[in-house]
Protein backbone atom coordinates (compact mmCIF):
# COMPACT_ATOMS: atom_id res chain seq x y z
CA UNK A 1 0.00 0.00 0.00
CA UNK A 2 1.41 3.28 -1.04
CA UNK A 3 1.41 5.96 1.62
CA UNK A 4 1.31 9.53 0.47
CA UNK A 5 3.25 12.21 2.32
CA UNK A 6 1.45 14.57 4.62
CA UNK A 7 0.91 18.15 3.53
CA UNK A 8 0.71 20.83 6.23
CA UNK A 9 -1.82 23.56 5.50
CA UNK A 10 -1.39 26.78 7.46
CA UNK A 11 -4.57 28.61 8.48
CA UNK A 12 -4.08 32.30 8.51
CA UNK A 13 -5.84 35.48 9.55
CA UNK A 14 -5.35 38.43 7.24
CA UNK A 15 -6.25 42.01 8.02
CA UNK A 16 -6.82 44.07 4.89
CA UNK A 17 -6.58 47.78 4.55
CA UNK A 18 -9.83 49.18 3.20
CA UNK A 19 -10.53 52.18 1.04
CA UNK A 20 -12.28 53.99 3.88
CA UNK A 21 -10.86 55.38 7.08
CA UNK A 22 -8.81 53.00 9.20
CA UNK A 23 -11.19 50.92 11.32
CA UNK A 24 -10.93 50.52 15.04
CA UNK A 25 -9.13 47.22 15.67
CA UNK A 26 -9.40 45.22 18.90
CA UNK A 27 -6.35 44.78 21.05
CA UNK A 28 -4.01 42.08 19.72
CA UNK A 29 -5.40 42.18 16.16
CA UNK A 30 -2.79 42.25 13.35
CA UNK A 31 -2.13 45.54 11.66
CA UNK A 32 -3.75 46.08 8.24
CA UNK A 33 -1.91 44.29 5.45
CA UNK A 34 -0.25 41.72 7.73
CA UNK A 35 -0.85 37.97 8.15
CA UNK A 36 -0.65 35.85 11.26
CA UNK A 37 -0.60 32.03 11.32
CA UNK A 38 -3.06 30.91 13.96
CA UNK A 39 -2.90 27.12 13.49
CA UNK A 40 -1.51 24.35 11.30
CA UNK A 41 -3.57 21.31 10.37
CA UNK A 42 -2.28 18.10 8.72
CA UNK A 43 -3.92 17.04 5.45
CA UNK A 44 -3.52 13.54 4.02
CA UNK A 45 -4.40 12.41 0.51
CA UNK A 46 -6.75 9.42 0.35
CA UNK A 47 -4.98 6.09 -0.04
CA UNK A 48 -6.05 2.80 -1.62
CA UNK A 49 -6.54 0.37 1.26
CA UNK A 50 -8.35 -2.34 -0.70
CA UNK A 51 -5.52 -3.89 -2.71
CA UNK A 52 -3.70 -6.73 -0.93
CA UNK A 53 -0.80 -6.37 -3.37
CA UNK A 54 1.69 -3.70 -2.37
CA UNK A 55 2.35 -1.26 -5.23
CA UNK A 56 -0.06 -3.11 -7.52
CA UNK A 57 -0.16 -0.18 -9.92
CA UNK A 58 3.67 -0.27 -10.30
CA UNK A 59 4.01 3.43 -9.41
CA UNK A 60 6.93 2.99 -7.00
CA UNK A 61 10.18 1.95 -8.63
CA UNK A 62 13.52 2.61 -6.96
CA UNK A 63 16.30 3.85 -9.20
CA UNK A 64 18.48 0.96 -10.35
CA UNK A 65 16.01 -1.76 -9.29
CA UNK A 66 15.15 -4.32 -12.00
CA UNK A 67 11.42 -4.27 -11.19
CA UNK A 68 8.93 -2.04 -9.33
CA UNK A 69 8.83 -2.19 -5.53
CA UNK A 70 7.08 -5.28 -4.21
CA UNK A 71 7.73 -7.34 -7.35
CA UNK A 72 10.62 -9.68 -8.14
CA UNK A 73 12.09 -10.65 -11.53
CA UNK A 74 12.89 -14.24 -12.53
CA UNK A 75 16.12 -15.45 -10.95
CA UNK A 76 18.93 -15.67 -13.48
CA UNK A 77 17.24 -13.29 -15.90
CA UNK A 78 14.78 -14.48 -18.48
CA UNK A 79 12.88 -11.23 -18.82
CA UNK A 80 13.42 -7.51 -19.27
CA UNK A 81 11.32 -4.80 -17.68
CA UNK A 82 10.87 -1.15 -18.56
CA UNK A 83 8.59 1.74 -17.72
CA UNK A 84 6.59 3.05 -20.68
CA UNK A 85 4.23 6.01 -21.09
CA UNK A 86 0.69 4.62 -21.22
CA UNK A 87 -2.66 5.38 -22.80
CA UNK A 88 -4.96 4.67 -19.85
CA UNK A 89 -2.57 5.76 -17.08
CA UNK A 90 0.63 7.74 -16.67
CA UNK A 91 2.74 4.70 -17.49
CA UNK A 92 2.77 0.91 -17.53
CA UNK A 93 5.26 -1.88 -16.97
CA UNK A 94 6.39 -3.79 -20.08
CA UNK A 95 7.73 -7.29 -19.52
CA UNK A 96 9.56 -8.89 -22.45
CA UNK A 97 10.61 -12.53 -22.15
CA UNK A 98 14.09 -13.53 -23.30
CA UNK A 99 13.50 -17.20 -22.46
CA UNK A 100 10.65 -19.34 -21.27
CA UNK A 101 9.68 -19.30 -17.59
CA UNK A 102 10.07 -22.28 -15.28
CA UNK A 103 6.49 -22.21 -14.07
CA UNK A 104 7.27 -24.88 -11.45
CA UNK A 105 9.51 -22.50 -9.49
CA UNK A 106 8.07 -19.26 -8.14
CA UNK A 107 11.54 -17.67 -7.99
CA UNK A 108 12.00 -18.18 -11.74
CA UNK A 109 8.97 -16.10 -12.69
CA UNK A 110 7.94 -12.46 -12.38
CA UNK A 111 6.02 -12.51 -9.12
CA UNK A 112 4.73 -10.72 -6.04
CA UNK A 113 3.20 -11.54 -2.65
CA UNK A 114 -0.03 -10.42 -0.99
CA UNK A 115 -0.72 -9.39 2.57
CA UNK A 116 -2.20 -12.32 4.56
CA UNK A 117 -5.57 -13.71 3.48
CA UNK A 118 -8.17 -15.53 5.58
CA UNK A 119 -9.02 -19.19 5.06
CA UNK A 120 -12.44 -19.71 3.47
CA UNK A 121 -12.72 -16.08 2.31
CA UNK A 122 -13.45 -15.41 -1.37
CA UNK A 123 -11.14 -12.98 -3.14
CA UNK A 124 -11.00 -11.33 -6.55
CA UNK A 125 -7.89 -11.21 -8.70
CA UNK A 126 -8.07 -8.33 -11.17
CA UNK A 127 -5.38 -7.67 -13.76
CA UNK A 128 -5.40 -4.78 -16.23
CA UNK A 129 -3.00 -5.50 -19.06
CA UNK A 130 -2.41 -5.74 -22.78
CA UNK A 131 -1.56 -9.19 -24.10
CA UNK A 132 0.51 -9.66 -27.26
CA UNK A 133 -0.52 -11.70 -30.30
CA UNK A 134 0.59 -15.29 -30.28
CA UNK A 135 0.71 -17.11 -26.97
CA UNK A 136 -1.51 -16.74 -23.90
CA UNK A 137 -0.13 -15.45 -20.59
CA UNK A 138 -1.24 -16.97 -17.30
CA UNK A 139 -1.29 -15.69 -13.71
CA UNK A 140 -0.85 -18.52 -11.21
CA UNK A 141 -1.70 -18.56 -7.50
CA UNK A 142 0.80 -19.86 -4.92
CA UNK A 143 0.79 -20.43 -1.17
CA UNK A 144 3.71 -21.05 1.17
CA UNK A 145 3.83 -24.31 3.10
CA UNK A 146 6.33 -26.33 5.12
CA UNK A 147 8.20 -27.31 1.95
CA UNK A 148 8.23 -23.81 0.47
CA UNK A 149 6.00 -22.25 -2.15
CA UNK A 150 3.56 -24.51 -3.99
CA UNK A 151 1.08 -23.82 -6.78
CA UNK A 152 -2.50 -23.60 -5.52
CA UNK A 153 -4.03 -22.96 -8.93
CA UNK A 154 -2.05 -22.86 -12.15
CA UNK A 155 -3.23 -20.21 -14.61
CA UNK A 156 -5.93 -18.96 -12.26
CA UNK A 157 -6.31 -16.08 -14.68
CA UNK A 158 -5.51 -16.62 -18.36
CA UNK A 159 -4.94 -13.71 -20.71
CA UNK A 160 -5.78 -14.85 -24.23
CA UNK A 161 -3.56 -13.69 -27.13
CA UNK A 162 -4.42 -10.13 -28.07
CA UNK A 163 -3.37 -7.27 -30.29
CA UNK A 164 -2.07 -4.93 -27.64
CA UNK A 165 -5.54 -3.77 -26.51
CA UNK A 166 -5.73 -2.92 -22.81
CA UNK A 167 -8.28 -5.11 -21.03
CA UNK A 168 -9.24 -5.89 -17.45
CA UNK A 169 -9.38 -9.57 -16.50
CA UNK A 170 -11.06 -10.85 -13.30
CA UNK A 171 -11.21 -14.18 -11.55
CA UNK A 172 -12.40 -15.20 -8.08
CA UNK A 173 -10.83 -17.75 -5.77
CA UNK A 174 -11.30 -19.07 -2.23
CA UNK A 175 -8.32 -19.00 0.12
CA UNK A 176 -7.62 -22.56 1.26
CA UNK A 177 -5.70 -21.48 4.35
CA UNK A 178 -4.77 -18.33 6.22
CA UNK A 179 -1.49 -16.73 5.22
CA UNK A 180 0.42 -15.00 2.46
CA UNK A 181 -0.23 -15.78 -1.20
CA UNK A 182 1.98 -15.20 -4.23
CA UNK A 183 1.07 -14.48 -7.84
CA UNK A 184 3.29 -15.21 -10.82
CA UNK A 185 3.18 -14.43 -14.53
CA UNK A 186 3.96 -17.27 -16.93
CA UNK A 187 4.78 -16.42 -20.53
CA UNK A 188 4.35 -20.09 -21.53
CA UNK A 189 7.58 -20.32 -23.48
CA UNK A 190 7.33 -16.81 -24.89
CA UNK A 191 10.58 -15.13 -25.94
CA UNK A 192 11.64 -11.87 -27.54
CA UNK A 193 9.91 -8.52 -27.84
CA UNK A 194 7.05 -10.16 -29.73
CA UNK A 195 6.37 -12.09 -26.51
CA UNK A 196 5.66 -9.35 -24.03
CA UNK A 197 2.96 -8.15 -21.66
CA UNK A 198 2.02 -4.59 -20.77
CA UNK A 199 1.05 -4.59 -17.08
CA UNK A 200 -1.10 -1.68 -15.88
CA UNK A 201 -2.19 -3.03 -12.51
CA UNK A 202 -2.55 -6.17 -10.40
CA UNK A 203 -5.17 -6.25 -7.63
CA UNK A 204 -6.36 -8.77 -5.03
CA UNK A 205 -9.21 -7.80 -2.74
CA UNK A 206 -12.00 -9.50 -0.77
CA UNK A 207 -14.97 -10.38 -2.93
CA UNK A 208 -18.28 -8.70 -2.19
CA UNK A 209 -21.65 -9.96 -3.39
CA UNK A 210 -22.53 -6.41 -4.36
CA UNK A 211 -19.36 -5.89 -6.41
Amino acid sequence: MRMFPKYWIPLAVVALAGCSDRPNLPDGAPAPGTMRVVSVEPLERPVDTGNLINNGSFEEWWAGAPTPNGFLPPEGGGAKFKRVAGQTSNFYLKQSWTRGDNANQLSETFHTETTPVTSGQTYVLEVTAAAPPGRAIGISLWQEGEDGWGVVEENLLLMQPGQGTVKTYRETFIAKSTGTLALSADGAGATGDERSADWYSWRVEPWSAGA
